[in-house]
């Protein structure tokens, strides 16, 4: 395990004050190759396996879990995880992504199978709560996938999509005006 550009063997091996910056609670479970980026906080219980990669400051939720053990996972920078969360390598999620509470990346396609397809989402993305992605899709850069969407297929960059199956619908820039707005308290 890397924490802060440091080797360690397991958990046990890290100082305490580094342990406890990264785990604020010690029922998290790690297995495998786990590199950990500078401010990354990961509440547990959760669990991590395989081959996994997380930037800088990021917050992982409890009741998370990350397995890599049919590719590598890979996320980005400032990225959020809420509670329940799932992702199986070979996965990425990219840089200032929100990811909300239960979304599921899972790899295998057709299950059960011996072949994995994984999920990619974009940059700046807001994934709602409890969004399914069918193994082997992706979502491009500053997209927001609305709450219990079913993710079937490929979703372009800069839009907002919903529904089981997801559909496209109006850019992001018309999410962000309606954002604004109810923060401003006037809608």
């Amino acid at each position: 395990m890397t924490l802060q550009g440091r080797q360690y063997g397991d958990l046990s091996d890290v100082p305490p004050a580094v342990r406890d910056s990264y785990f604020p609670e010690s029922n998290v479970d790690l297995k495998g190759e786990i590199a950990l980026g500078k401010g990354t906080v990961i509440w547990g219980p959760a669990k991590l396996f395989g081959d996994i990669k997380i930037g800088d400051d990021c917050l992982v939720s409890s009741f998370t879990e990350i397995k890599a053990n049919q590719g590598p996972v890979v996320i980005g920078n400032r990225v959020r995880m809420q509670h329940g969360c799932f992702i199986d390598g070979p996965s990425t999620v990219g840089d200032g992504t929100f990811l909300g509470v239960k979304v599921t990346l899972p790899n295998d396609k057709y299950p059960p199978s011996r072949r994995a397809a994984g999920v990619s989402i974009g940059k700046n993305c807001i994934i709602g709560n409890a969004v399914v992605f069918i193994p082997g899709t992706s979502v491009g850069d500053n997209t927001v996938i609305g709450s219990a969407a079913l993710v079937t297929k490929d979703i372009p960059p800069d839009v907002l999509a919903y529904g089981s199956p997801a559909r496209v619908g109006p850019p992001r820039s018309e999410y962000d005006e309606k954002k604004k707005k109810w923060e401003e308290g006037a809608g």
